[in-house]
């Protein structure tokens, strides 16, 4: 199975960069995945820090690339821009400023290749870091997936603030995120 990572870059990440690049290179998932950094048009050093890094690592990778934009999109468009671009079977999305645990993506894939029921998503708990941060339950979060058959009623989650999922944590099939127009 392809993985692709959604690396999603706000701008001007230079100094968090590396952190999360290296936490997608050392997962421990067997499969092939595919890495795409989308930078959404940033002033500091973060393109030449990324594209260094690229040109170190891309061998870990099925298929390594950043793309670039000369005008800031915002998070849904540069969201987009990267999703479309890619070719696994399952998009993992993270931002420039996250971490993930070794084997997250492994787990993510474990669960759905072992999950009795078709899954188009999945998203777990994630736990906050940072010098400013309030721990709250969002660590306690279960495990969320579902289908699109069974698609969660919007009106409930915007009157329902703790229904959510954490962006870092989330997984996605892409043909899903085709079919609904990303």
């Amino acid at each position: 199975m392809l993985v692709s990572f959604e690396f999603l870059e706000a701008p001007n990440s230079a100094s968090t960069v590396l952190a999360t690049l290296n936490s997608i290179r050392n997962q421990t998932y067997e499969g092939q995945i595919e890495l795409i950094v989308s930078d959404d048009n940033s002033s500091d050093t973060t393109v030449e820090v990324v594209n260094k890094w690229l040109s170190e690592n891309k061998n870990y990778f099925q298929q390594a690339q950043l793309l670039q934009t000369s005008t800031n999109t915002g998070v849904v468009g540069n969201l987009n821009r990267a999703c479309k671009e890619a070719k696994g079977d399952w998009i993992k999305t993270i931002a420039g400023d996250d971490l993930l645990t070794d084997s997250a993506l492994s787990d993510f894939v474990s669960f759905v290749n072992n999950s009795a029921e078709y899954v188009d998503f999945v998203a777990s708990s994630v736990k906050t870091f940072g010098d400013d941060v309030e721990l709250t339950d969002v660590e306690k979060l279960p495990i969320i997936y579902g289908s699109c058959n069974h698609m969660v009623d919007l009106d409930f989650v915007y009157k329902n603030p703790t229904f959510w999922f954490p962006g870092p944590s989330f997984f996605i099939r892409r043909s899903t995120l085709s079919s609904i127009g990303y």
